[in-house]
């Protein structure tokens, strides 16, 4: 979608852009202005909402490194389950906790699949400390070693009430 200036501005004055070239007629002229403002006025939006969209797709494309037209693909991607955030990537470190011990290991592979009930699975292969699917994310695997300390200090102190509790 191309985007032609019919106007200019001088200070405070809004004149036509030279149409002395011929290229419209004064008809042709007042037409495409008005089916311009009729595409401008069906947005919705006012001068002040414009600038701020504008203000907020720059400042989306500086912090992001991408485009709104590449964030934009990304999200209709992701709503129509085509694309998936992953917790972590090959070669990440990744902490697992075990009975009462947390366990460092790498990620190997990361493989996806359709599960039996038909919806997208994936499992994150760690050598000799096996493979664990996304749902083990938060629970016994964990990105980052305080959270799965944590985990396993709360799963202890579970335990420990169940025993004098029970």
């Amino acid at each position: 979608m191309s985007f032609e200036r019919y106007t200019k501005r001088s200070g405070d004055i809004v004149l036509l852009a030279d149409i002395a070239d011929g290229k419209y007629t004064a008809g042709e002229l007042i037409d495409l202005l008005l089916r311009q403002l009729a595409d401008y006025e069906d947005t919705g939006l006012t001068p002040e909402g414009v600038k701020d969209l504008q203000f907020r797709a720059r400042a989306a494309e500086l912090s992001a490194g991408a485009s709104l037209h590449h964030i934009i693909d990304l999200v209709r991607a992701e709503r129509a389950g085509r694309l998936m955030m992953l917790p972590c990537k090959i070669g990440d470190t990744i902490y697992i906790m075990d009975g009462n011990e947390v366990y460092e290991a790498t990620i190997w592979t990361i493989e996806s699949y359709k599960n039996v009930r038909g919806s997208l699975d994936v499992l994150f292969a760690c050598g000799t400390m096996g493979t664990f699917s996304l749902d083990d994310w938060g629970k016994t695997v964990f990105a980052d070693e305080k959270q799965a300390l944590h985990a396993l200090a709360v799963n202890v102190h579970r335990k420990i009430e169940g025993i004098v509790n029970g």
